[in-house]
């Protein structure tokens, strides 16, 4: 009910309830936490997922490197793109007032043509197939449009190499792969049905593109110290967070703290990745690069230099805890104060699987 009532700041989750600034009453979020508990997940099906999450968090872990790797590719792609706007401004910056010229000019005019950009045609081009653009217009449309198919390129992603990077290129950008004929009146196929599509139409759809890719080229050319400002510092975290690796967990090390094997050690940084860091670990949900340190703390309290011990001196209180999470208002361990925010784990994880998640929290 805190939730829905107040939302989770930080997160996109905004708040709903009247109390905290939304619109649902009372009444309504009640309602909306019956149906919750109608479509929830029995125990049976929340433990049957505990093997599939706890494998997707140690994955997610060993392939932190690979995933660094990849943003930094993929900020790369995007300096690279920044520093090209300026060019490839130079080169297409014309482009939308050229093809208003073309549809309303004497000579390159239609009716059809100049009441597309809102203006008379006082003196008519030649248009052999009648399809509201002149022969020299359709010329200077396909010209145009393969010039913004090689100079506004977009960038790809490659698929993954063997150890899992994404590296990006830059590839034509097919939105301008169009050649009007100007004796077919249907030269082109609509992206979206495939069905030919009148040349008027796909005119306008070009001007309409050039338009909006154009508005963006020139911010991106205009604004090119103050973008690659935010770039170069996005590209410095993303360096140090390779360097750091601070989403590893030295599982032999692990161990020989929380008094277990390695494999228990292993399993017990995978619950509590799976089931605990999203609040209690720094930058965890926006991906390995982002972490601060497992257990360093976000919504939840921090947990590392061993304040899972100063808050719970005897283990078995702290797993009785983590069992059973927090009720507004209880205390908790030492001097805590439960706030119900924190869900109790006894029904969806075994006493065996929390004991590891209290070992492992108590040895960061």
């Amino acid at each position: 009910k805190f939730w829905i009532t107040f939302g989770r700041a930080g997160t996109p989750m905004p708040s709903n309830g009247l109390e905290g600034g939304g619109a649902m009453t009372v009444q309504e979020i009640d309602r909306t936490i019956e149906y919750l508990k109608s479509i929830q997940l029995t125990q049976e099906e929340a433990f049957a997922k505990v093997e599939g999450a706890v494998d997707r968090a140690l994955n997610a872990i060993e392939g932190g490197e690979a995933q660094a790797k990849s943003l930094i590719n993929r900020q790369q792609a995007d300096i690279d793109a920044v520093k090209a706007s300026a060019d490839r401004l130079a080169v297409t910056g014309t482009f939308p007032d050229d093809v208003k010229d073309l549809f309303q000019a004497p000579g390159t005019c239609t009716e059809e043509s100049a009441a597309v950009v809102g203006a008379l045609c006082e003196s008519p081009g030649q248009d052999s197939d009648r399809d509201g653009l002149t022969d020299e217009t359709e010329k200077e449309l396909t010209r145009i449009a393969a010039t913004s198919r090689e100079t506004l390129v977009v960038i790809t992603s490659r698929p993954p190499d063997e150890e899992g990077v994404v590296t990006y290129e830059t590839v034509p950008n097919e939105s301008y792969a169009l050649r009007f004929d100007q004796f077919l009146a249907f030269s082109n196929d609509d992206p979206d049905t495939k069905a030919p599509a009148p040349d008027l139409e796909m005119a306008q759809r070009l001007l309409g593109n050039l338009e909006s890719d154009l508005l963006l080229v020139g911010v991106a050319a205009e604004r090119e110290d103050e973008f690659l400002g935010g770039l170069d510092a996005g590209m410095d975290f993303l360096a140090a967070s390779l360097a750091d690796r601070l989403w590893e967990v030295d599982f032999d090390a692990a161990a020989t703290a929380m008094g277990v094997t390695v494999d228990e050690a292993t399993r017990g940084a995978g619950l509590f990745n799976a089931y605990c860091a999203r609040c209690h670990t720094g930058g965890y949900s926006a991906g390995q690069p982002f972490e601060q340190g497992a257990g360093s703390g976000a919504w939840g309290p921090s947990l590392v230099d061993g304040r899972a011990e100063l808050q719970f001196p005897d283990m078995p209180d702290q797993i009785a805890f983590v069992m059973s999470g927090t009720d507004n208002g209880v205390k908790y361990g030492i001097n805590g104060l439960g706030s119900g925010r924190m869900p109790g784990f006894g029904q969806i994880l075994s006493t065996a699987d929390i004991e590891l998640i209290v070992r492992y929290e108590r040895s960061l």
